[in-house]
């Protein structure tokens, strides 16, 4: 079924199960990040202490550092992409999160609603029920003479 976490976001869904942003996840995102700062550093020193140009061209510690400097720039880029990714599915998860509260607190309204007509009709029942009508018909309309009889 795949992992099962209180605080996982769902990445996508495998055959097997739902690949999940646990915090295994998160923090090889965090270390990648620190991983791209960190040889971004090394690689600015490398290339800057060491003898990058001979003759106009590249020497090995140029090559290394121009190497370095990418591979920082890729985990760097990945790392983003990475951050990106969780964050869409944090939000779209808090939104279906959201539409449902809101159809259980519909649902609530309405039971609740329902409950209380029935409470107030029980109140205020009727115990007898006498209507009178008084009508008031002038003696050479037609229907005086139906309702006055022959």
């Amino acid at each position: 079924m795949g992992p099962s976490c209180t605080d996982c976001v769902v990445l996508g869904v495998r055959k097997g199960g739902a690949l999940v942003a646990s915090d295994d996840y998160q923090a090889i995102v965090v270390f990648c990040k620190y991983a791209s700062i960190l040889a971004t550093a090394l690689f600015g020193a490398f290339g800057l202490f060491g003898d990058t140009w001979r003759d106009g061209s590249l020497t090995i510690f140029g090559k290394v550092a121009l190497i370095g400097f990418l591979l920082s720039a890729t985990i760097g880029l990945a790392t983003q992409a990475g951050e990106s990714r969780i964050e869409r599915v944090k939000a779209a998860a808090d939104k279906d999160k959201e539409v449902k509260e809101r159809e259980h607190l519909q649902n609530e309204l309405a039971w609740q609603t329902k409950t209380l007509s029935s409470i107030q009709r029980q109140l205020y029942a009727f115990s007898s029920l006498r209507i009178k009508v008084h009508l008031i018909v002038p003696r050479t309309s037609p229907l005086f003479k139906k309702l006055a009889g022959p």
